[in-house]
């Protein structure tokens, strides 16, 4: 039976290679209250470090013939916007590939003992997700970010452990224009190997990914596969915002090795907000209209299935849809309960100063 909190005396550091942990204890402080949970997140790395050398042989076995890789396609998004029912709807349709929840944490270990470590794993994970309740489990689709952090040592998801150095961390990490060309084409390189990882991890050859980060790394991706396909979700921001605070909140509780002020945090969802929005909206004129779908999260939520039909028409012509897995998805979205918010006045306003010709620009009225 799967857990039903987060509650752990590791972070998801634990299937970190240690290299990049140790550079990470180098360059971070951890403060005393969590530096128990350093020390046991230590010890798994070492340990799940030590088992990817044979995950590594086996790797380079399985993957002698894996050359291509198609076009990638990539889900963009405020986190909260409806960016996980997309990627699980797409993530449905056959022959695709995309990072799994037990790869997120445990990327350098995919083959030598895997069914051991994911069923270890299920017994830790909980059923459902913090805030919004959906489900859980060590296959379904999950983030970029988590993974690479843990495997090429690039990853805005740093803050989560050392969220005090968010905006240096955001400014190495989250749009990587700032990284030098020796650390650029290092992860290009781990980006390459971990999308074909991924490929052979789930058994399909069309990647498809959902990573909230990359919204501002657009020519970063259209650099590696200039063919890339994007598909762009929003949602209203009222909504947005503050199920990204909850959201953030929870997870801090689990991974954070520092602690950070609800005031700060909600400085640095504002400012990240800001940047990712406008960022995309610079960057997506380097995307051929063919290769570009975008769409509202109300529109989604109201009508999955036409919406999918349009993106076979055109985004993702080229993917057969699973029948009996879709009907399942779009049976269980139909079930689940959408968290409905009621704002303060205090809260609304604070929302308009920060971004109330943002939130006029993308169609929704101000509270």
């Amino acid at each position: 039976m799967a857990k039903e909190e987060f509650n752990f005396s590791v972070t998801t550091l634990a299937g970190c290679k240690y290299s990049i942990l140790k550079d990470l204890k180098k360059t971070y402080r951890t403060e005393k209250p969590y530096r128990s949970r350093l020390f046991w997140s230590t010890l798994a790395s070492i340990l799940t470090t030590g088992l990817s050398l044979v995950d590594d042989q086996v790797y380079q076995h399985k993957s002698k013939n894996l050359e291509h890789i198609k076009p990638p396609v990539y889900i963009l998004g405020h986190w909260r916007s409806g960016t996980t029912l997309l990627h699980n709807l797409l993530c449905s349709y056959k022959n695709t590939a995309y990072p799994t929840t037990y790869q997120t944490v445990f990327p350098n270990n995919l083959f030598f003992l895997r069914g051991l470590m994911k069923r270890i794993m299920q017994l830790h994970l909980p059923e459902h997700r913090l805030v919004d309740r959906v489900r859980m489990h060590v296959n379904y689709p999950q983030e970029e970010d988590f993974a690479l952090g843990n495997e090429a040592g690039f990853s805005f998801y740093y803050w989560f452990y050392y969220p005090r150095d968010y905006q240096r961390i955001s400014d190495e990490y989250l749009s990587l224009s700032h990284v030098g060309s020796v650390k650029a084409e290092r992860y290009r390189s781990r980006y390459t190997r971990f999308i074909k990882r991924c490929m052979l991890n789930v058994g399909g050859d069309q990647y498809i990914a959902k990573n909230p980060p990359n919204m501002a790394r657009i020519p970063f991706l259209q650099g590696l596969f200039p063919e890339s396909r994007f598909i762009y979700i929003e949602s209203n921001p009222d909504e947005v915002l503050q199920s990204t605070f909850n959201f953030f909140k929870g997870f801090l509780t689990t991974l954070q090795l520092q602690d950070m002020d609800d005031e700060t945090l909600w400085e640095f969802i504002f400012a990240t907000y800001l940047h990712l929005y406008n960022t995309y909206q610079e960057d997506k004129q380097l995307i051929s209209p063919s290769r570009l779908f975008e769409l509202k999260y109300e529109e989604l939520v109201a009508d999955p299935a036409q919406l999918l039909v349009e993106m076979e028409q055109g985004i993702v012509s080229d993917l057969e849809p699973d029948e009996e897995k879709l009907k399942t998805l779009l049976d269980r979205h139909s079930k689940h309960k959408i968290n409905t918010y009621e704002f303060e006045p205090s809260y609304i306003d604070r929302v308009n100063a920060h971004l109330g010709p943002l939130i006029q620009k993308q169609g929704y009225p101000l509270m």
